[in-house]
């Protein structure tokens, strides 16, 4: 079946030759990039029959375009000669609502990591990662505030305190859950301000040089002995612990200190985002491979992946692995170096 359309029919007015060469290579352009499936020939040959008139160049690309494969394998010549029209309209329509919408596929969004309080994971570099050996305090006088009849919530005598003995005996017993080469390895601990994690570090890394970084403060509890106090007064109930370590060791409380310290008044949500930006930190700006850090309780169970279902036993140590963006993940301990 071949169709011959007017110019009427068209819609098309008379027009000088000037015209009518442009308007049939726009025509010929808008066939090819609705109707790719026809043959280049036809392109071609369409091109080349611009010095006819706009009607018989119209006509012929129709006619390509109604004999094209797709439409013979149809069975279009079987219908009706209204059913075939309506049907190769509706063709047509299709046709230049695929190119309106565009032949490619959106993208797909990418698919960003989250941990489960639903802050993003960064995307991780090839970058080889760093050890860290992370490590709660030693027992503390709040922790016995039971036992000793005090009211652990409320009682002011606990403000910033410090470990007990049994607290003091476990800082200084870090030593031998690392071998010989591990502790060699160490070049730098990090330690949280409060009284119980700064006196756990100068005990348990007599030799190491110690740093403290106020970031690394207790998250959650609004109790006495998470709230602080001025590193004078901090230093001076651990004079003994310092005065036990060799004066080529420094012990640096002042470097990142923020100017309004002691007074705390940041939200817990803002601290779990600050302790995440130090172990980003921690890998990006510090050149140091191998450090221990000193914290907490909450402070573990945030820094880690996965880490809000563990409960972190007084100074033991955690072997994790810092990743490029600053994904902390705790080594599995078939991987441990023996001891």
């Amino acid at each position: 079946m071949k169709l011959e359309p007017k110019s009427s029919d068209l819609g098309l007015e008379e027009t000088n030759a000037g015209e009518v060469d442009s308007d049939a290579a726009r025509g010929v352009e808008a066939i090819e990039r609705v109707s790719p499936e026809l043959p280049l020939s036809t392109h071609v040959a369409a091109r080349r029959s611009s010095d006819a008139s706009m009607e018989t160049d119209l006509t012929a690309l129709l006619d390509a375009l109604l004999s094209s494969p797709d439409r013979q394998e149809t069975g279009h010549d079987d219908l009706s000669p209204s059913s075939a029209s309506r049907t190769e309209r509706e063709r047509k329509d299709s046709i230049i609502a695929s190119a309106d919408k565009g032949l490619r596929t959106p993208p797909r969004p990418k698919h960003v990591r989250r941990r489960i309080d639903g802050s993003p994971i960064l995307p991780l570099c090839k970058m080889p990662s760093k050890t860290i050996y992370l490590l709660r305090h030693g027992f503390s006088r709040g922790q016995a505030a039971q036992n000793s009849g005090l009211d652990r919530k409320n009682d002011k005598s606990l403000r910033d305190c410090g470990l007990t003995e049994q607290g003091i005996q476990e800082a200084r017993a870090i030593p031998n859950q690392f071998s010989v080469e591990e502790m060699s390895k160490i070049q730098i601990v990090f330690s949280s301000p409060f009284t119980r994690a700064l006196h756990t570090a100068l005990l348990g890394f007599p030799s190491k040089k110690i740093v403290c970084h106020f970031d690394l403060g207790e998250i959650g509890s609004k109790a006495p002995e998470n709230t602080p106090r001025k590193m004078t007064a901090v230093m001076s109930d651990i004079l003994g612990a310092i005065e036990e370590r060799d004066d080529s060791c420094n012990i640096d409380v002042t470097t990142y200190q923020p100017p309004n310290w002691p007074r705390d008044s940041v939200p817990g949500v803002i601290k779990k985002e600050k302790v995440r930006k130090f172990f980003h930190w921690l890998y990006q700006a510090r050149s140091e491979t191998t450090i221990a850090v000193v914290c907490h309780h909450n402070v573990i169970k945030t820094a880690l992946i996965g880490g809000e279902k563990m409960r972190p036993k007084n100074a033991e140590v955690i072997r994790c692995t810092l990743n490029s963006n600053g994904e902390l993940l705790e080594t599995p301990k078939t991987a441990d170096t023996n001891r």
